[in-house]
């Protein structure tokens, strides 16, 4: 089925050019905003990858489909069907699937705060018709959609530096069908938004940044356990009223770097150990790589 070398490697930018390289080259940083990668993964042999639309929609692409680097990159959005490509449908993520379908499930969550679990086996055997994963109402839009194990916790954020971490059960996030709005994940309050998620080991980090450059590494373990539909616990403080949380990742290696894309529309790359572990109490670390009164938009872990 697939005619790609073994060691072909798929590359998707910020701009929505895919394309896929062999031999695989070094990842460079990017000095465009348009140029960051955003995925950057070996196919080892898998035939197709999935497309999640802001609409909440899945749709198959297959790898055999997506051109090589020598051929010149093209944008995603025209290995879709017709229907997407005419209402020029924004791209909300790309991943390939996972091979034990039957272990994992897809965690999704919208702005408007509503969590669901499916399992991953209803991204199985997709058409180009596209297939629901969550119905969302129409003031509202998709923040998250990652894999997970009933082995990871789930920890979601809002923009006052609250985490709310709870289990990956059926009590605290059931498997719901495809039509399904999902719960409430945490409680809101006035003047705040959900910012982010995350699925993660109590053994892991996240890294928290805010809107005006403070950041730190937080062990997820110190984050108290709680219910879906909890408040949460403040793990992010800030150095004056006015600044929020801007995003959460789960924290990478210390040899690795991450990248923010600033109010400026600089595209800037931090190594992962200037950000410092920190417990629940603190502002973090100044950011020094912002300019005046530049801010951060927007927080993406390595490819």
């Amino acid at each position: 089925p697939l005619n790609l070398p073994k060691d072909a490697l798929v590359e998707l930018t910020h701009k929505g050019k895919i394309c896929w390289h062999s031999p695989p080259p070094k990842l460079k940083n990017a000095k465009k905003v348009e140029d960051l990668v955003l995925l950057f993964e070996p196919v080892q042999q898998r035939e197709q990858m999935i497309v999640i639309t802001a609409s909440g929609k899945a749709y198959p692409v297959a790898v055999a489909d997506i051109p090589s680097a020598g051929s010149r990159s093209t944008p995603l959005l025209k290995l879709l069907p017709s229907s997407i490509q005419q209402k020029r449908e924004e791209i909300f993520t790309v991943f390939f699937p996972p091979k034990d379908l039957q272990r994992h499930f897809l965690v999704i969550l919208t702005a408007q705060g509503r969590v669901k679990r499916l399992a991953g086996t209803e991204v199985d055997q997709l058409t180009n018709r596209g297939s629901t994963l969550v119905k969302l109402k129409a003031d509202d839009a998709l923040i998250y959609v990652g894999w997970t194990t009933e082995a990871e916790e789930v920890a979601v954020a809002t923009s006052g530096g609250r985490i709310l971490r709870f289990p990956i059960d059926d009590l605290q996030l059931p498997i719901m069908g495809r039509t399904a709005q999902g719960n409430q994940a945490t409680r809101v309050r006035k003047g705040e938004d959900v910012v982010g998620c995350a699925t993660l080991t109590p053994d892991q980090d996240l890294l928290l940044l805010s809107q005006e450059g403070y950041g730190k590494r937080l062990p997820f373990h110190m984050i108290r356990r709680g219910q879906r539909g909890d408040i949460g616990t403040q793990g992010l403080q800030f150095h004056r009223r006015g600044d929020r949380l801007m995003g959460m990742i789960v924290a990478p290696p210390e040899s690795a770097q991450f990248s923010i894309i600033t109010s400026q529309q600089r595209l800037v790359y931090l190594p992962v150990k200037s950000v410092s572990l920190w417990g629940k109490d603190g502002i973090g670390d100044k950011i020094d790589a912002l300019q005046g009164e530049e801010t951060i938009l927007k927080l993406f872990p390595p490819a």
